[in-house]
């Protein structure tokens, strides 16, 4: 539970710093949109141990911004979209479990990967663990 508390204060540290608008008259992009969190989060799963803290952490700060970033995938790149809709079925597949399988940390891995080249297909900065 301590691990799910730290992911959950620095995602939001993340989150604010990167959903304010910038300052009236200064240069700044626009705010980073929900899925680059959400990718940015997968990174907190690898190596998880508890199934509890694992479930906690995708739900709560992957799973929306992943369909998010599916749908804007639809339009752009429906290959991607399918790797990263399957990738994340697989991890859901997982977490649903008692215990973390041993291929938890690989289909994580896999889905940050499918959700990092998403970001990139979509014009952003291509997110890696």
């Amino acid at each position: 539970m301590t691990r799910t508390l730290a992911v959950a204060l620095v995602l939001g540290a993340f989150i604010g710093a990167c959903s304010r608008a910038p300052e009236e008259g200064s240069e700044g992009s626009s705010p980073a949109p929900s899925y680059v969190a959400a990718v940015s989060s997968l990174c907190s799963l690898q190596g998880s141990t508890s199934s509890e803290d694992a479930r906690a952490t995708f739900f709560g700060f992957a799973h929306e911004g992943l369909h998010e970033l599916a749908r804007q995938l639809e339009g752009v790149d429906r290959r991607s979209a399918a790797r990263l809709l399957e990738a994340k079925a697989r991890v859901e597949e997982d977490l649903a479990l008692d215990e973390l399988p041993i291929r938890f940390e690989r289909d994580v891995a896999d889905l940050a990967r499918a959700g990092g080249e998403g970001v990139g297909a979509l014009g952003g900065i291509p997110i890696s663990c």
